[in-house]
């Protein structure tokens, strides 16, 4: 049997949609000579010889955090965090807009989050839930996102919840959300080798009902086109 596998329109698609009509994806695309000149208008010209000399652009300046700041310039330095200050200050500038929370907040509710999860009474509620089979692990996550939203002054934890956990995805271009929020800083998941036009492998599944299948059998007993979606809370 071959199937090949079609792309649909997700929701990493969309926000890449999003991304590349506001001034973020306008930075990732940023050349060298693009920073160069951003640092000129800012008043940052001490730094042009080292960030050219280090072909700096949009995607690297999206990354670069104060310590990668401080080893460029070879130890520390007075304009070093006014710098970042503009840098995230021009990567977020419209996505503040469209954003429910401003970065600032946000990243200190990313910290707190933080704080709370390396707690050791969350670290006991962590074990406790999982020696249950009402709740899990995650569900205690999704609480203590919303518990820090009312903390945050927030009248609608939910949706400030799921900002929080999405900060990334708003502020893409600001570093602070990649190295921050530990479920992304030690995130082992990645996109994988699968691409559009690629033979579908038959794999064993489980069904709910105890029984046992393979992907091909239930494709072949559906005798229609077939779109699979999958995903997992964790």
């Amino acid at each position: 049997m071959e199937a090949e596998i079609k792309t649909c329109v997700s929701r990493h698609e969309e926000l890449s949609s999003l991304e590349d009509k506001s001034p973020v994806a306008t930075i990732l695309k940023w050349s060298v000579g693009v920073v160069q000149n951003f640092l000129t208008k800012h008043g940052f010209q001490d730094y042009k010889p080292i960030f050219l000399k280090n072909e700096i652009d949009g995607q690297i300046l999206s990354y670069i955090n104060l310590e990668m700041l401080e080893e460029l310039t070879e130890g520390p330095k007075a304009e070093n965090q006014p710098l970042l200050n503009q840098i995230r200050s021009e990567a977020n500038r419209e996505d503040r807009e469209r954003c429910l929370i401003d970065p600032e907040t946000l990243f200190k509710m990313v910290v707190r989050e933080n704080e709370v999860r390396r707690s050791e009474e969350t670290q006991k509620r962590f074990s406790a839930v999982e020696m249950t089979a009402e709740s899990d692990w995650m569900e205690t996550c999704l609480n203590i996102q919303e518990d820090i939203a009312v903390e945050f002054g927030f009248v609608e934890p939910k949706q400030a919840a799921h900002v929080l956990r999405t900060a990334k995805q708003w502020y893409p271009s600001d570093s602070r959300f990649k190295e921050t929020p530990l479920y992304v800083k030690f995130n082992r998941a990645h996109d994988g080798p699968v691409k559009e036009g690629d033979k579908i492998k038959d794999v064993s599944l489980n069904l709910m009902d105890g029984s046992s299948t393979t992907l091909f059998q239930i494709i072949d007993s559906l005798k229609m086109p077939v779109a699979i979606i999958s995903g997992s809370v964790s």
